[in-house]
Formats: structure tokens, sequence, C-alpha cells
């Protein structure tokens, strides 16, 4: 891991959706995996698209208790044919955008979930589209959000902009 990318994130308690997020920052502690617990396969995608200034940008969609922006991913679901097609479906639900070109595999990462419980595998796929909206699948949304790369706001998992720079770094948009 790179340290400078792992800067406490300050959060607010908030309450959306009728609950309360307890946690006031993501650390290092969050990616170390402890003993026992359960396990959980997520998949979710960096999507990019240009825009007519010529800028990348990147397709990020909120948590339901989080106050910063994330990228779209969650749960395999066991009708999904491999984890390319979970990661789509995910994208789909969450953000809307379902013309999607696959560049590439980025990889696993892991680290404890939302509320600490379960440990997550997640795998994320880098897609580029030029959709520029869509309509999300999941009966409560919470958007999609188009932000140049250079100028990412907030995130509240850190790894997530390690991916978003790689996705950039190996997209044919770059």
């Amino acid at each position: 891991m790179f340290p400078e990318l792992f800067p406490p994130i300050t959060l607010y308690r908030s309450v959306m959706m009728n609950a309360t997020f307890p946690y006031t920052s993501v650390d290092q502690s969050w990616y170390i995996r402890p003993e026992g617990g359960r396990e959980r396969r997520t998949a979710g995608g960096v999507v990019l698209r240009k825009d007519a200034q010529g800028r990348t940008l990147v397709a990020l969609t909120r948590e339901h208790e989080v106050p910063h922006f994330v990228l779209p991913k969650g749960g395999v679901e066991i009708t999904d044919a491999d984890l390319e097609a979970a990661a789509r479906r995910e994208v789909l639900e969450e953000v809307g955008l379902s013309e999607l070109e696959t560049v590439c595999y980025l990889g696993e990462r892991g680290r404890l979930c939302l509320h600490r419980r379960n440990w997550q595998i997640q795998h994320y796929y880098l897609f580029t589209t030029t959709q520029e909206s869509g309509t999300p699948t999941d009966p409560n949304p919470l958007g999609l959000f188009w932000f140049p790369v250079l100028e990412l706001p907030q995130l509240f998992w850190p790894e997530q902009r390690e991916l978003i720079l790689e996705g950039l770094g190996r997209s044919p948009l770059h």
C-alpha cells in the first residue's frame, strides 16, 4: 500500500436512509484482515468517458450512510456468470450505465466492509463509455456523478483513488 493514499478521512456523523454512520475515519486498520469473520466477494467498475472539453471523467456514486463519493460496486450474486458480469450489473444497478466497453481487469483488493463486520474481496474492472446518463435499476439509487479524474472529490475509500489513477494510466482515453 502507498501511505500517501491513506490519509485519515474525517467524516461527519450523518443520518441518511434512517441509518446513522458511526465511523469517523478510514485508516490502515480497515485494510488488516481480522481472524475469523465472514468473507464477501464484490465487483465494481472504474468507468471513464471523455467530455466535450476532452477531459477524462470518472463515474462516482454515494453509499447510503457515507457523505463522500465511491466507485459503483456491490456483492457478487449466484446468478452472475462471472466477476465481469457482476461488475457490469453493479454499475447498471447503481449508476444506470449499460453501454460499457471492457478495457481490462484492474485486480483484487481486500478490506473490511462499511460496518466493519465482514472482510470484502473486491474485484474491479476498467470500463469506458460514451453514455452521459442512464437509468439505475436499484430501487434506491444515490446518483451518478461525473468528475474529472485529475480533480477528484474526496473519496470515502482511499484505495479507490489508486484504482481510478491506475485506470487512467491503462485507459485508451488517456
